[in-house]
C-alpha cells in the first residue's frame, strides 16, 4: 500500500512539474502580427486614397486635415523575433518591440528613430484587432500618421 501511494505521489508530482514547463510553451504559441499603415495627411488637397477610405471616414472628422494618402503598408510577424523595423520617409525608422501578452492585451513598444536617434517612443496596449493612430512627424507640408493594428491568436 505504501509503495502504491509513493508511486501515485511521484506521478502526480511529475505531472505538476511537467505542466509548469508546458504552460509557458502554450503561452508562447500565441501569435502576434501587427499591421502598420503609413499615411500622409495634409490640408493642401482634398484627395482621399481609396485604400484608406475606411480609416478616414472613422477618423477624418476629428482630424484637421483634408487630404489623406497611403504611403506604405506593412505587416510584421512577431513569431520569430520580438522586434520589427519599418522604414519611414526621410531617414526615419519605426521600431516595434513585442513586450508580451497581458490577459486580453498585447504590450507593444513603439519608437520612431531619425538618423538613428530616438525622437518618439511609447508603449501601447492593444486588444485583438484593435487600432491606434499616432500623429507623427512633419512630412511634405503635412504630417505622417501611423495606424497600428494588432492581430493575435492562440491560447
Amino acid at each position: 500500500m505504501k509503495k502504491i501511494t509513493m508511486r501515485v505521489l511521484f506521478i502526480v508530482t511529475s505531472l505538476l512539474v511537467l505542466s509548469s514547463f508546458l504552460a509557458p510553451a502554450r503561452a508562447a504559441q500565441r501569435n502576434l502580427s501587427v499591421n502598420v499603415k503609413v499615411i500622409k495627411a495634409d490640408r493642401a488637397s482634398n484627395h482621399i486614397d481609396p485604400k484608406i477610405k475606411d480609416v478616414v471616414s472613422e477618423l477624418g472628422p476629428v482630424l484637421n486635415f483634408t487630404g489623406f494618402s497611403l504611403l506604405k503598408e506593412s505587416t510584421c510577424d512577431f513569431s520569430h523575433e520580438p522586434e520589427n523595423r519599418i522604414g519611414l520617409p526621410t531617414c526615419r525608422t519605426l521600431t516595434l518591440l513585442f513586450k508580451g501578452f497581458e490577459n486580453e492585451y498585447v504590450r507593444l513598444r513603439v519608437a520612431i528613430l531619425e538618423n538613428n536617434q530616438e525622437i518618439f517612443s511609447t508603449v501601447l496596449l492593444l486588444v485583438d484587432n484593435g487600432s491606434v493612430l499616432i500623429g507623427g512627424p512633419p512630412y511634405e507640408n503635412g504630417v505622417l500618421l501611423l495606424r497600428i493594428t494588432g492581430h493575435f491568436s492562440g491560447a
